[in-house]
């Protein structure tokens, strides 16, 4: 018995692993410190330092879209198919497609805006990772407080400005 090489099975596995991998290196990056205070403890998280898992992250991001493409391109037949059988009842269509665009519009809009409950998830990761390297809590709820309000923190240049005594001597 001769074993064909099937293309479609190839990409849809393919397409099916690289989401497992971004999903579980999303996760691992989620409860990654930041870059500074990873690479200066050392932090690993199934042995992978978090420069690891940006980098299987962005390398698996590639192969997904590439392969989605793919899938896209190998099945247009049966999506054309699909959505000509489907345009004949629109109203069956236009339903699903409105709230589907909905739904991605209001997690586009709360992910950029910092409102309930999306702001809740970046809450959850700052209690998860930063109290350790921040120092104490109220610095944290400070800056929990500052992103509820839509304020960007100071950049470490202007913080060391302003901590920093000015000498007014010149020579």
């Amino acid at each position: 018995m001769k074993h064909t090489f099937r293309f479609r099975a190839f990409i849809t596995l393919i397409t099916a692993a690289a989401f497992v991998v971004m999903s579980v290196s999303g996760v691992a990056l989620f409860v990654a410190p930041s870059g500074r205070i990873a690479r200066d403890t050392g932090w690993t998280f199934w042995t992978l330092s978090r420069g690891q898992w940006i980098a299987l992250h962005l390398a698996f991001s590639a192969v997904f879209l590439m392969a989605a493409i793919v899938h896209l391109l190998l099945n247009r037949k049966p999506i054309a198919s699909y959505l000509h059988i489907k345009s004949k009842t629109l109203n069956q269509l236009r339903w699903e497609w409105l709230a589907a665009l909905l739904v991605s519009a209001v997690v586009c809009w709360g992910s950029l805006v910092p409102v309930v409950p999306f702001r809740t998830l970046t809450e959850w990761r700052d209690a998860f990772v930063r109290p350790s390297a921040s120092g104490s809590s109220g610095q944290v709820q400070q800056r929990q407080q500052r992103r509820r309000q839509g304020q960007l923190p100071q950049t470490v240049q202007q913080q060391t400005q302003t901590t920093e005594p000015h000498n007014d001597d010149t020579d």
